[in-house]
């Protein structure tokens, strides 16, 4: 998870990224992003953090190619799996499936 991803976005393409992903949380203008990596020439995927709503994507979400699902607090190791992650999972599931997404989980 880093600070301000639009601007790595080309550096990490040009190190050979087929898969470019950001952080739901980092982002102001997301469809812009997406559509920038796909400009590109990657594929691209959103991570989303245990607190955020799996349903905060669903005006994205047929737009991108992967969605993480945190299953921990980003930042540090050691951490306890979240148990409402696999609620969230399933959740993810039926919003690619209702909107006809192609995202991977």
């Amino acid at each position: 998870m880093i600070k301000n991803p639009d601007n790595y976005l080309e550096d990490f393409r040009k190190a050979g990224a087929d898969i470019i992903s950001v952080h739901y949380e980092e982002v102001i203008h997301l469809n812009r992003t997406i559509m920038k990596i796909k400009e590109l020439g990657a594929k691209a995927g959103v991570v989303i953090n245990p607190s955020t709503p799996v349903s905060s994507l669903k005006d994205i979400a047929e737009y991108i190619d992967l969605l993480l699902i945190m299953t921990v607090n980003p930042g540090f190791g050691g951490q306890s799996f979240i148990s409402n992650s696999e609620r969230r999972i399933a959740e993810a599931v039926e919003l690619g499936k209702s909107l006809k997404a192609n995202y991977l989980i």
